[in-house]
């Protein structure tokens, strides 16, 4: 993953979320708006997984964002964030399981519909466009074969 000219590696297990999420939706690739991000004193999240290559915030062309917001919910010790008012859906590797709603808009602070501390960002975290180094539809980021049980068991 890159920001300007610094980069970090990703987290291992968000590239096999990822490809769990790919392989869920037919392999259709996903698009990157904001891979990792360097830390900035600006961002509303302190603690944000971005800044350790832990967190993607990404579409799928023709899947409704909550569609894969409701999927990436399956996914076991991942944070899933959802905001309708703007055009991706979060994923982070951690050490529970969590997800959020945050209602703001681009620019603003986050409007989180249950706040309890753990949502990794809010929209003012996320660059406007989608990255270029980290994929776009342009680009789309190759979906890898997943790795050993990350899936929590169906209900």
């Amino acid at each position: 993953m890159r920001q300007g000219n610094a980069t970090h590696a990703p987290d291992p297990r968000l590239v096999a979320l990822v490809g769990i999420v790919s392989s869920h939706f037919g392999g259709k690739p996903l698009e990157v708006v904001s891979g990792f991000r360097a830390y900035t004193p600006t961002q509303y999240t302190p603690h944000s997984n971005h800044n350790l290559g832990r967190a993607l915030d990404f579409r799928i062309r023709g899947v409704p964002n909550e569609a894969l917001w409701e999927f990436c919910r399956t996914l076991r010790n991942a944070g899933c964030g959802y905001y309708p008012n703007s055009t991706f859906v979060h994923l982070d590797v951690r050490d529970t399981k969590t997800f959020w709603i945050d209602r703001s808009r681009p620019g603003e602070p986050p409007k989180y519909d249950a706040p309890d501390g753990s949502a990794d960002e809010t929209t003012a975290d996320v660059p406007s466009e989608p990255e270029d180094q980290a994929g776009s539809s342009d680009n789309p980021m190759p979906a890898p074969s997943p790795t050993a049980d990350p899936v929590a068991p169906p209900n």
